[in-house]
């Protein structure tokens, strides 16, 4: 299962730098003088930071999110292990999607502390942030649940 997981995850890291690339031209391209610049400039900055840190550091990565390693077997993925290995890539490229609008929302909440109240923060931001969590800390068991429904027995 690891080294699925290490590919997708390769793939996923080259797809952030590409994305976050794209929004640094973009920025540049404009002069920073637009309304969301701040914004852009944060996701630009977290899309290549994760990118670098799934491209380069995958093995890192899959310990983190505690992908298991069965050793030297030849790579035998069942569809349980395909859909665990793919729900925490949907849940890391979610993640990583909202991770800039979190951060912007909470730095103008610190800065705002005064006009704003707490409740401004529980918002769609923060559901998304918990369901992208809940995808990666729950996909084994999300993965399970998902195989049973397709009519399969449970692996162990």
């Amino acid at each position: 299962m690891k080294p699925l997981f290490i590919v997708g995850a390769k793939l996923l890291g080259i797809y952030l730098i590409i994305n976050g690339m794209i929004e640094l031209f973009a920025l540049a391209n404009r002069g920073g003088g637009f309304p969301y610049a701040a914004q852009l400039a944060v996701s630009c900055l977290i899309q290549l930071i994760a990118g670098t840190a799934l491209v380069f550091f995958t093995e890192i990565v899959a310990t983190a999110v505690r992908i298991r390693d069965f050793g030297d077997q030849p790579p035998n993925v069942s569809m349980r292990q395909a859909l665990e290995v793919g729900i925490i890539l949907l849940g890391l490229i979610q993640l990583l999607s909202i991770l800039p609008r979190i951060v912007v929302l909470l730095s103008e909440y610190l800065t705002q502390a005064r006009i704003q109240s707490g409740a401004n923060l529980l918002g769609l931001d923060a559901l998304a942030l918990a369901a992208c969590l809940l995808m990666i800390v729950f996909a084994r068991k999300i993965a399970a649940v998902l195989y049973r429904a397709n009519g399969h027995q449970s692996d162990p």
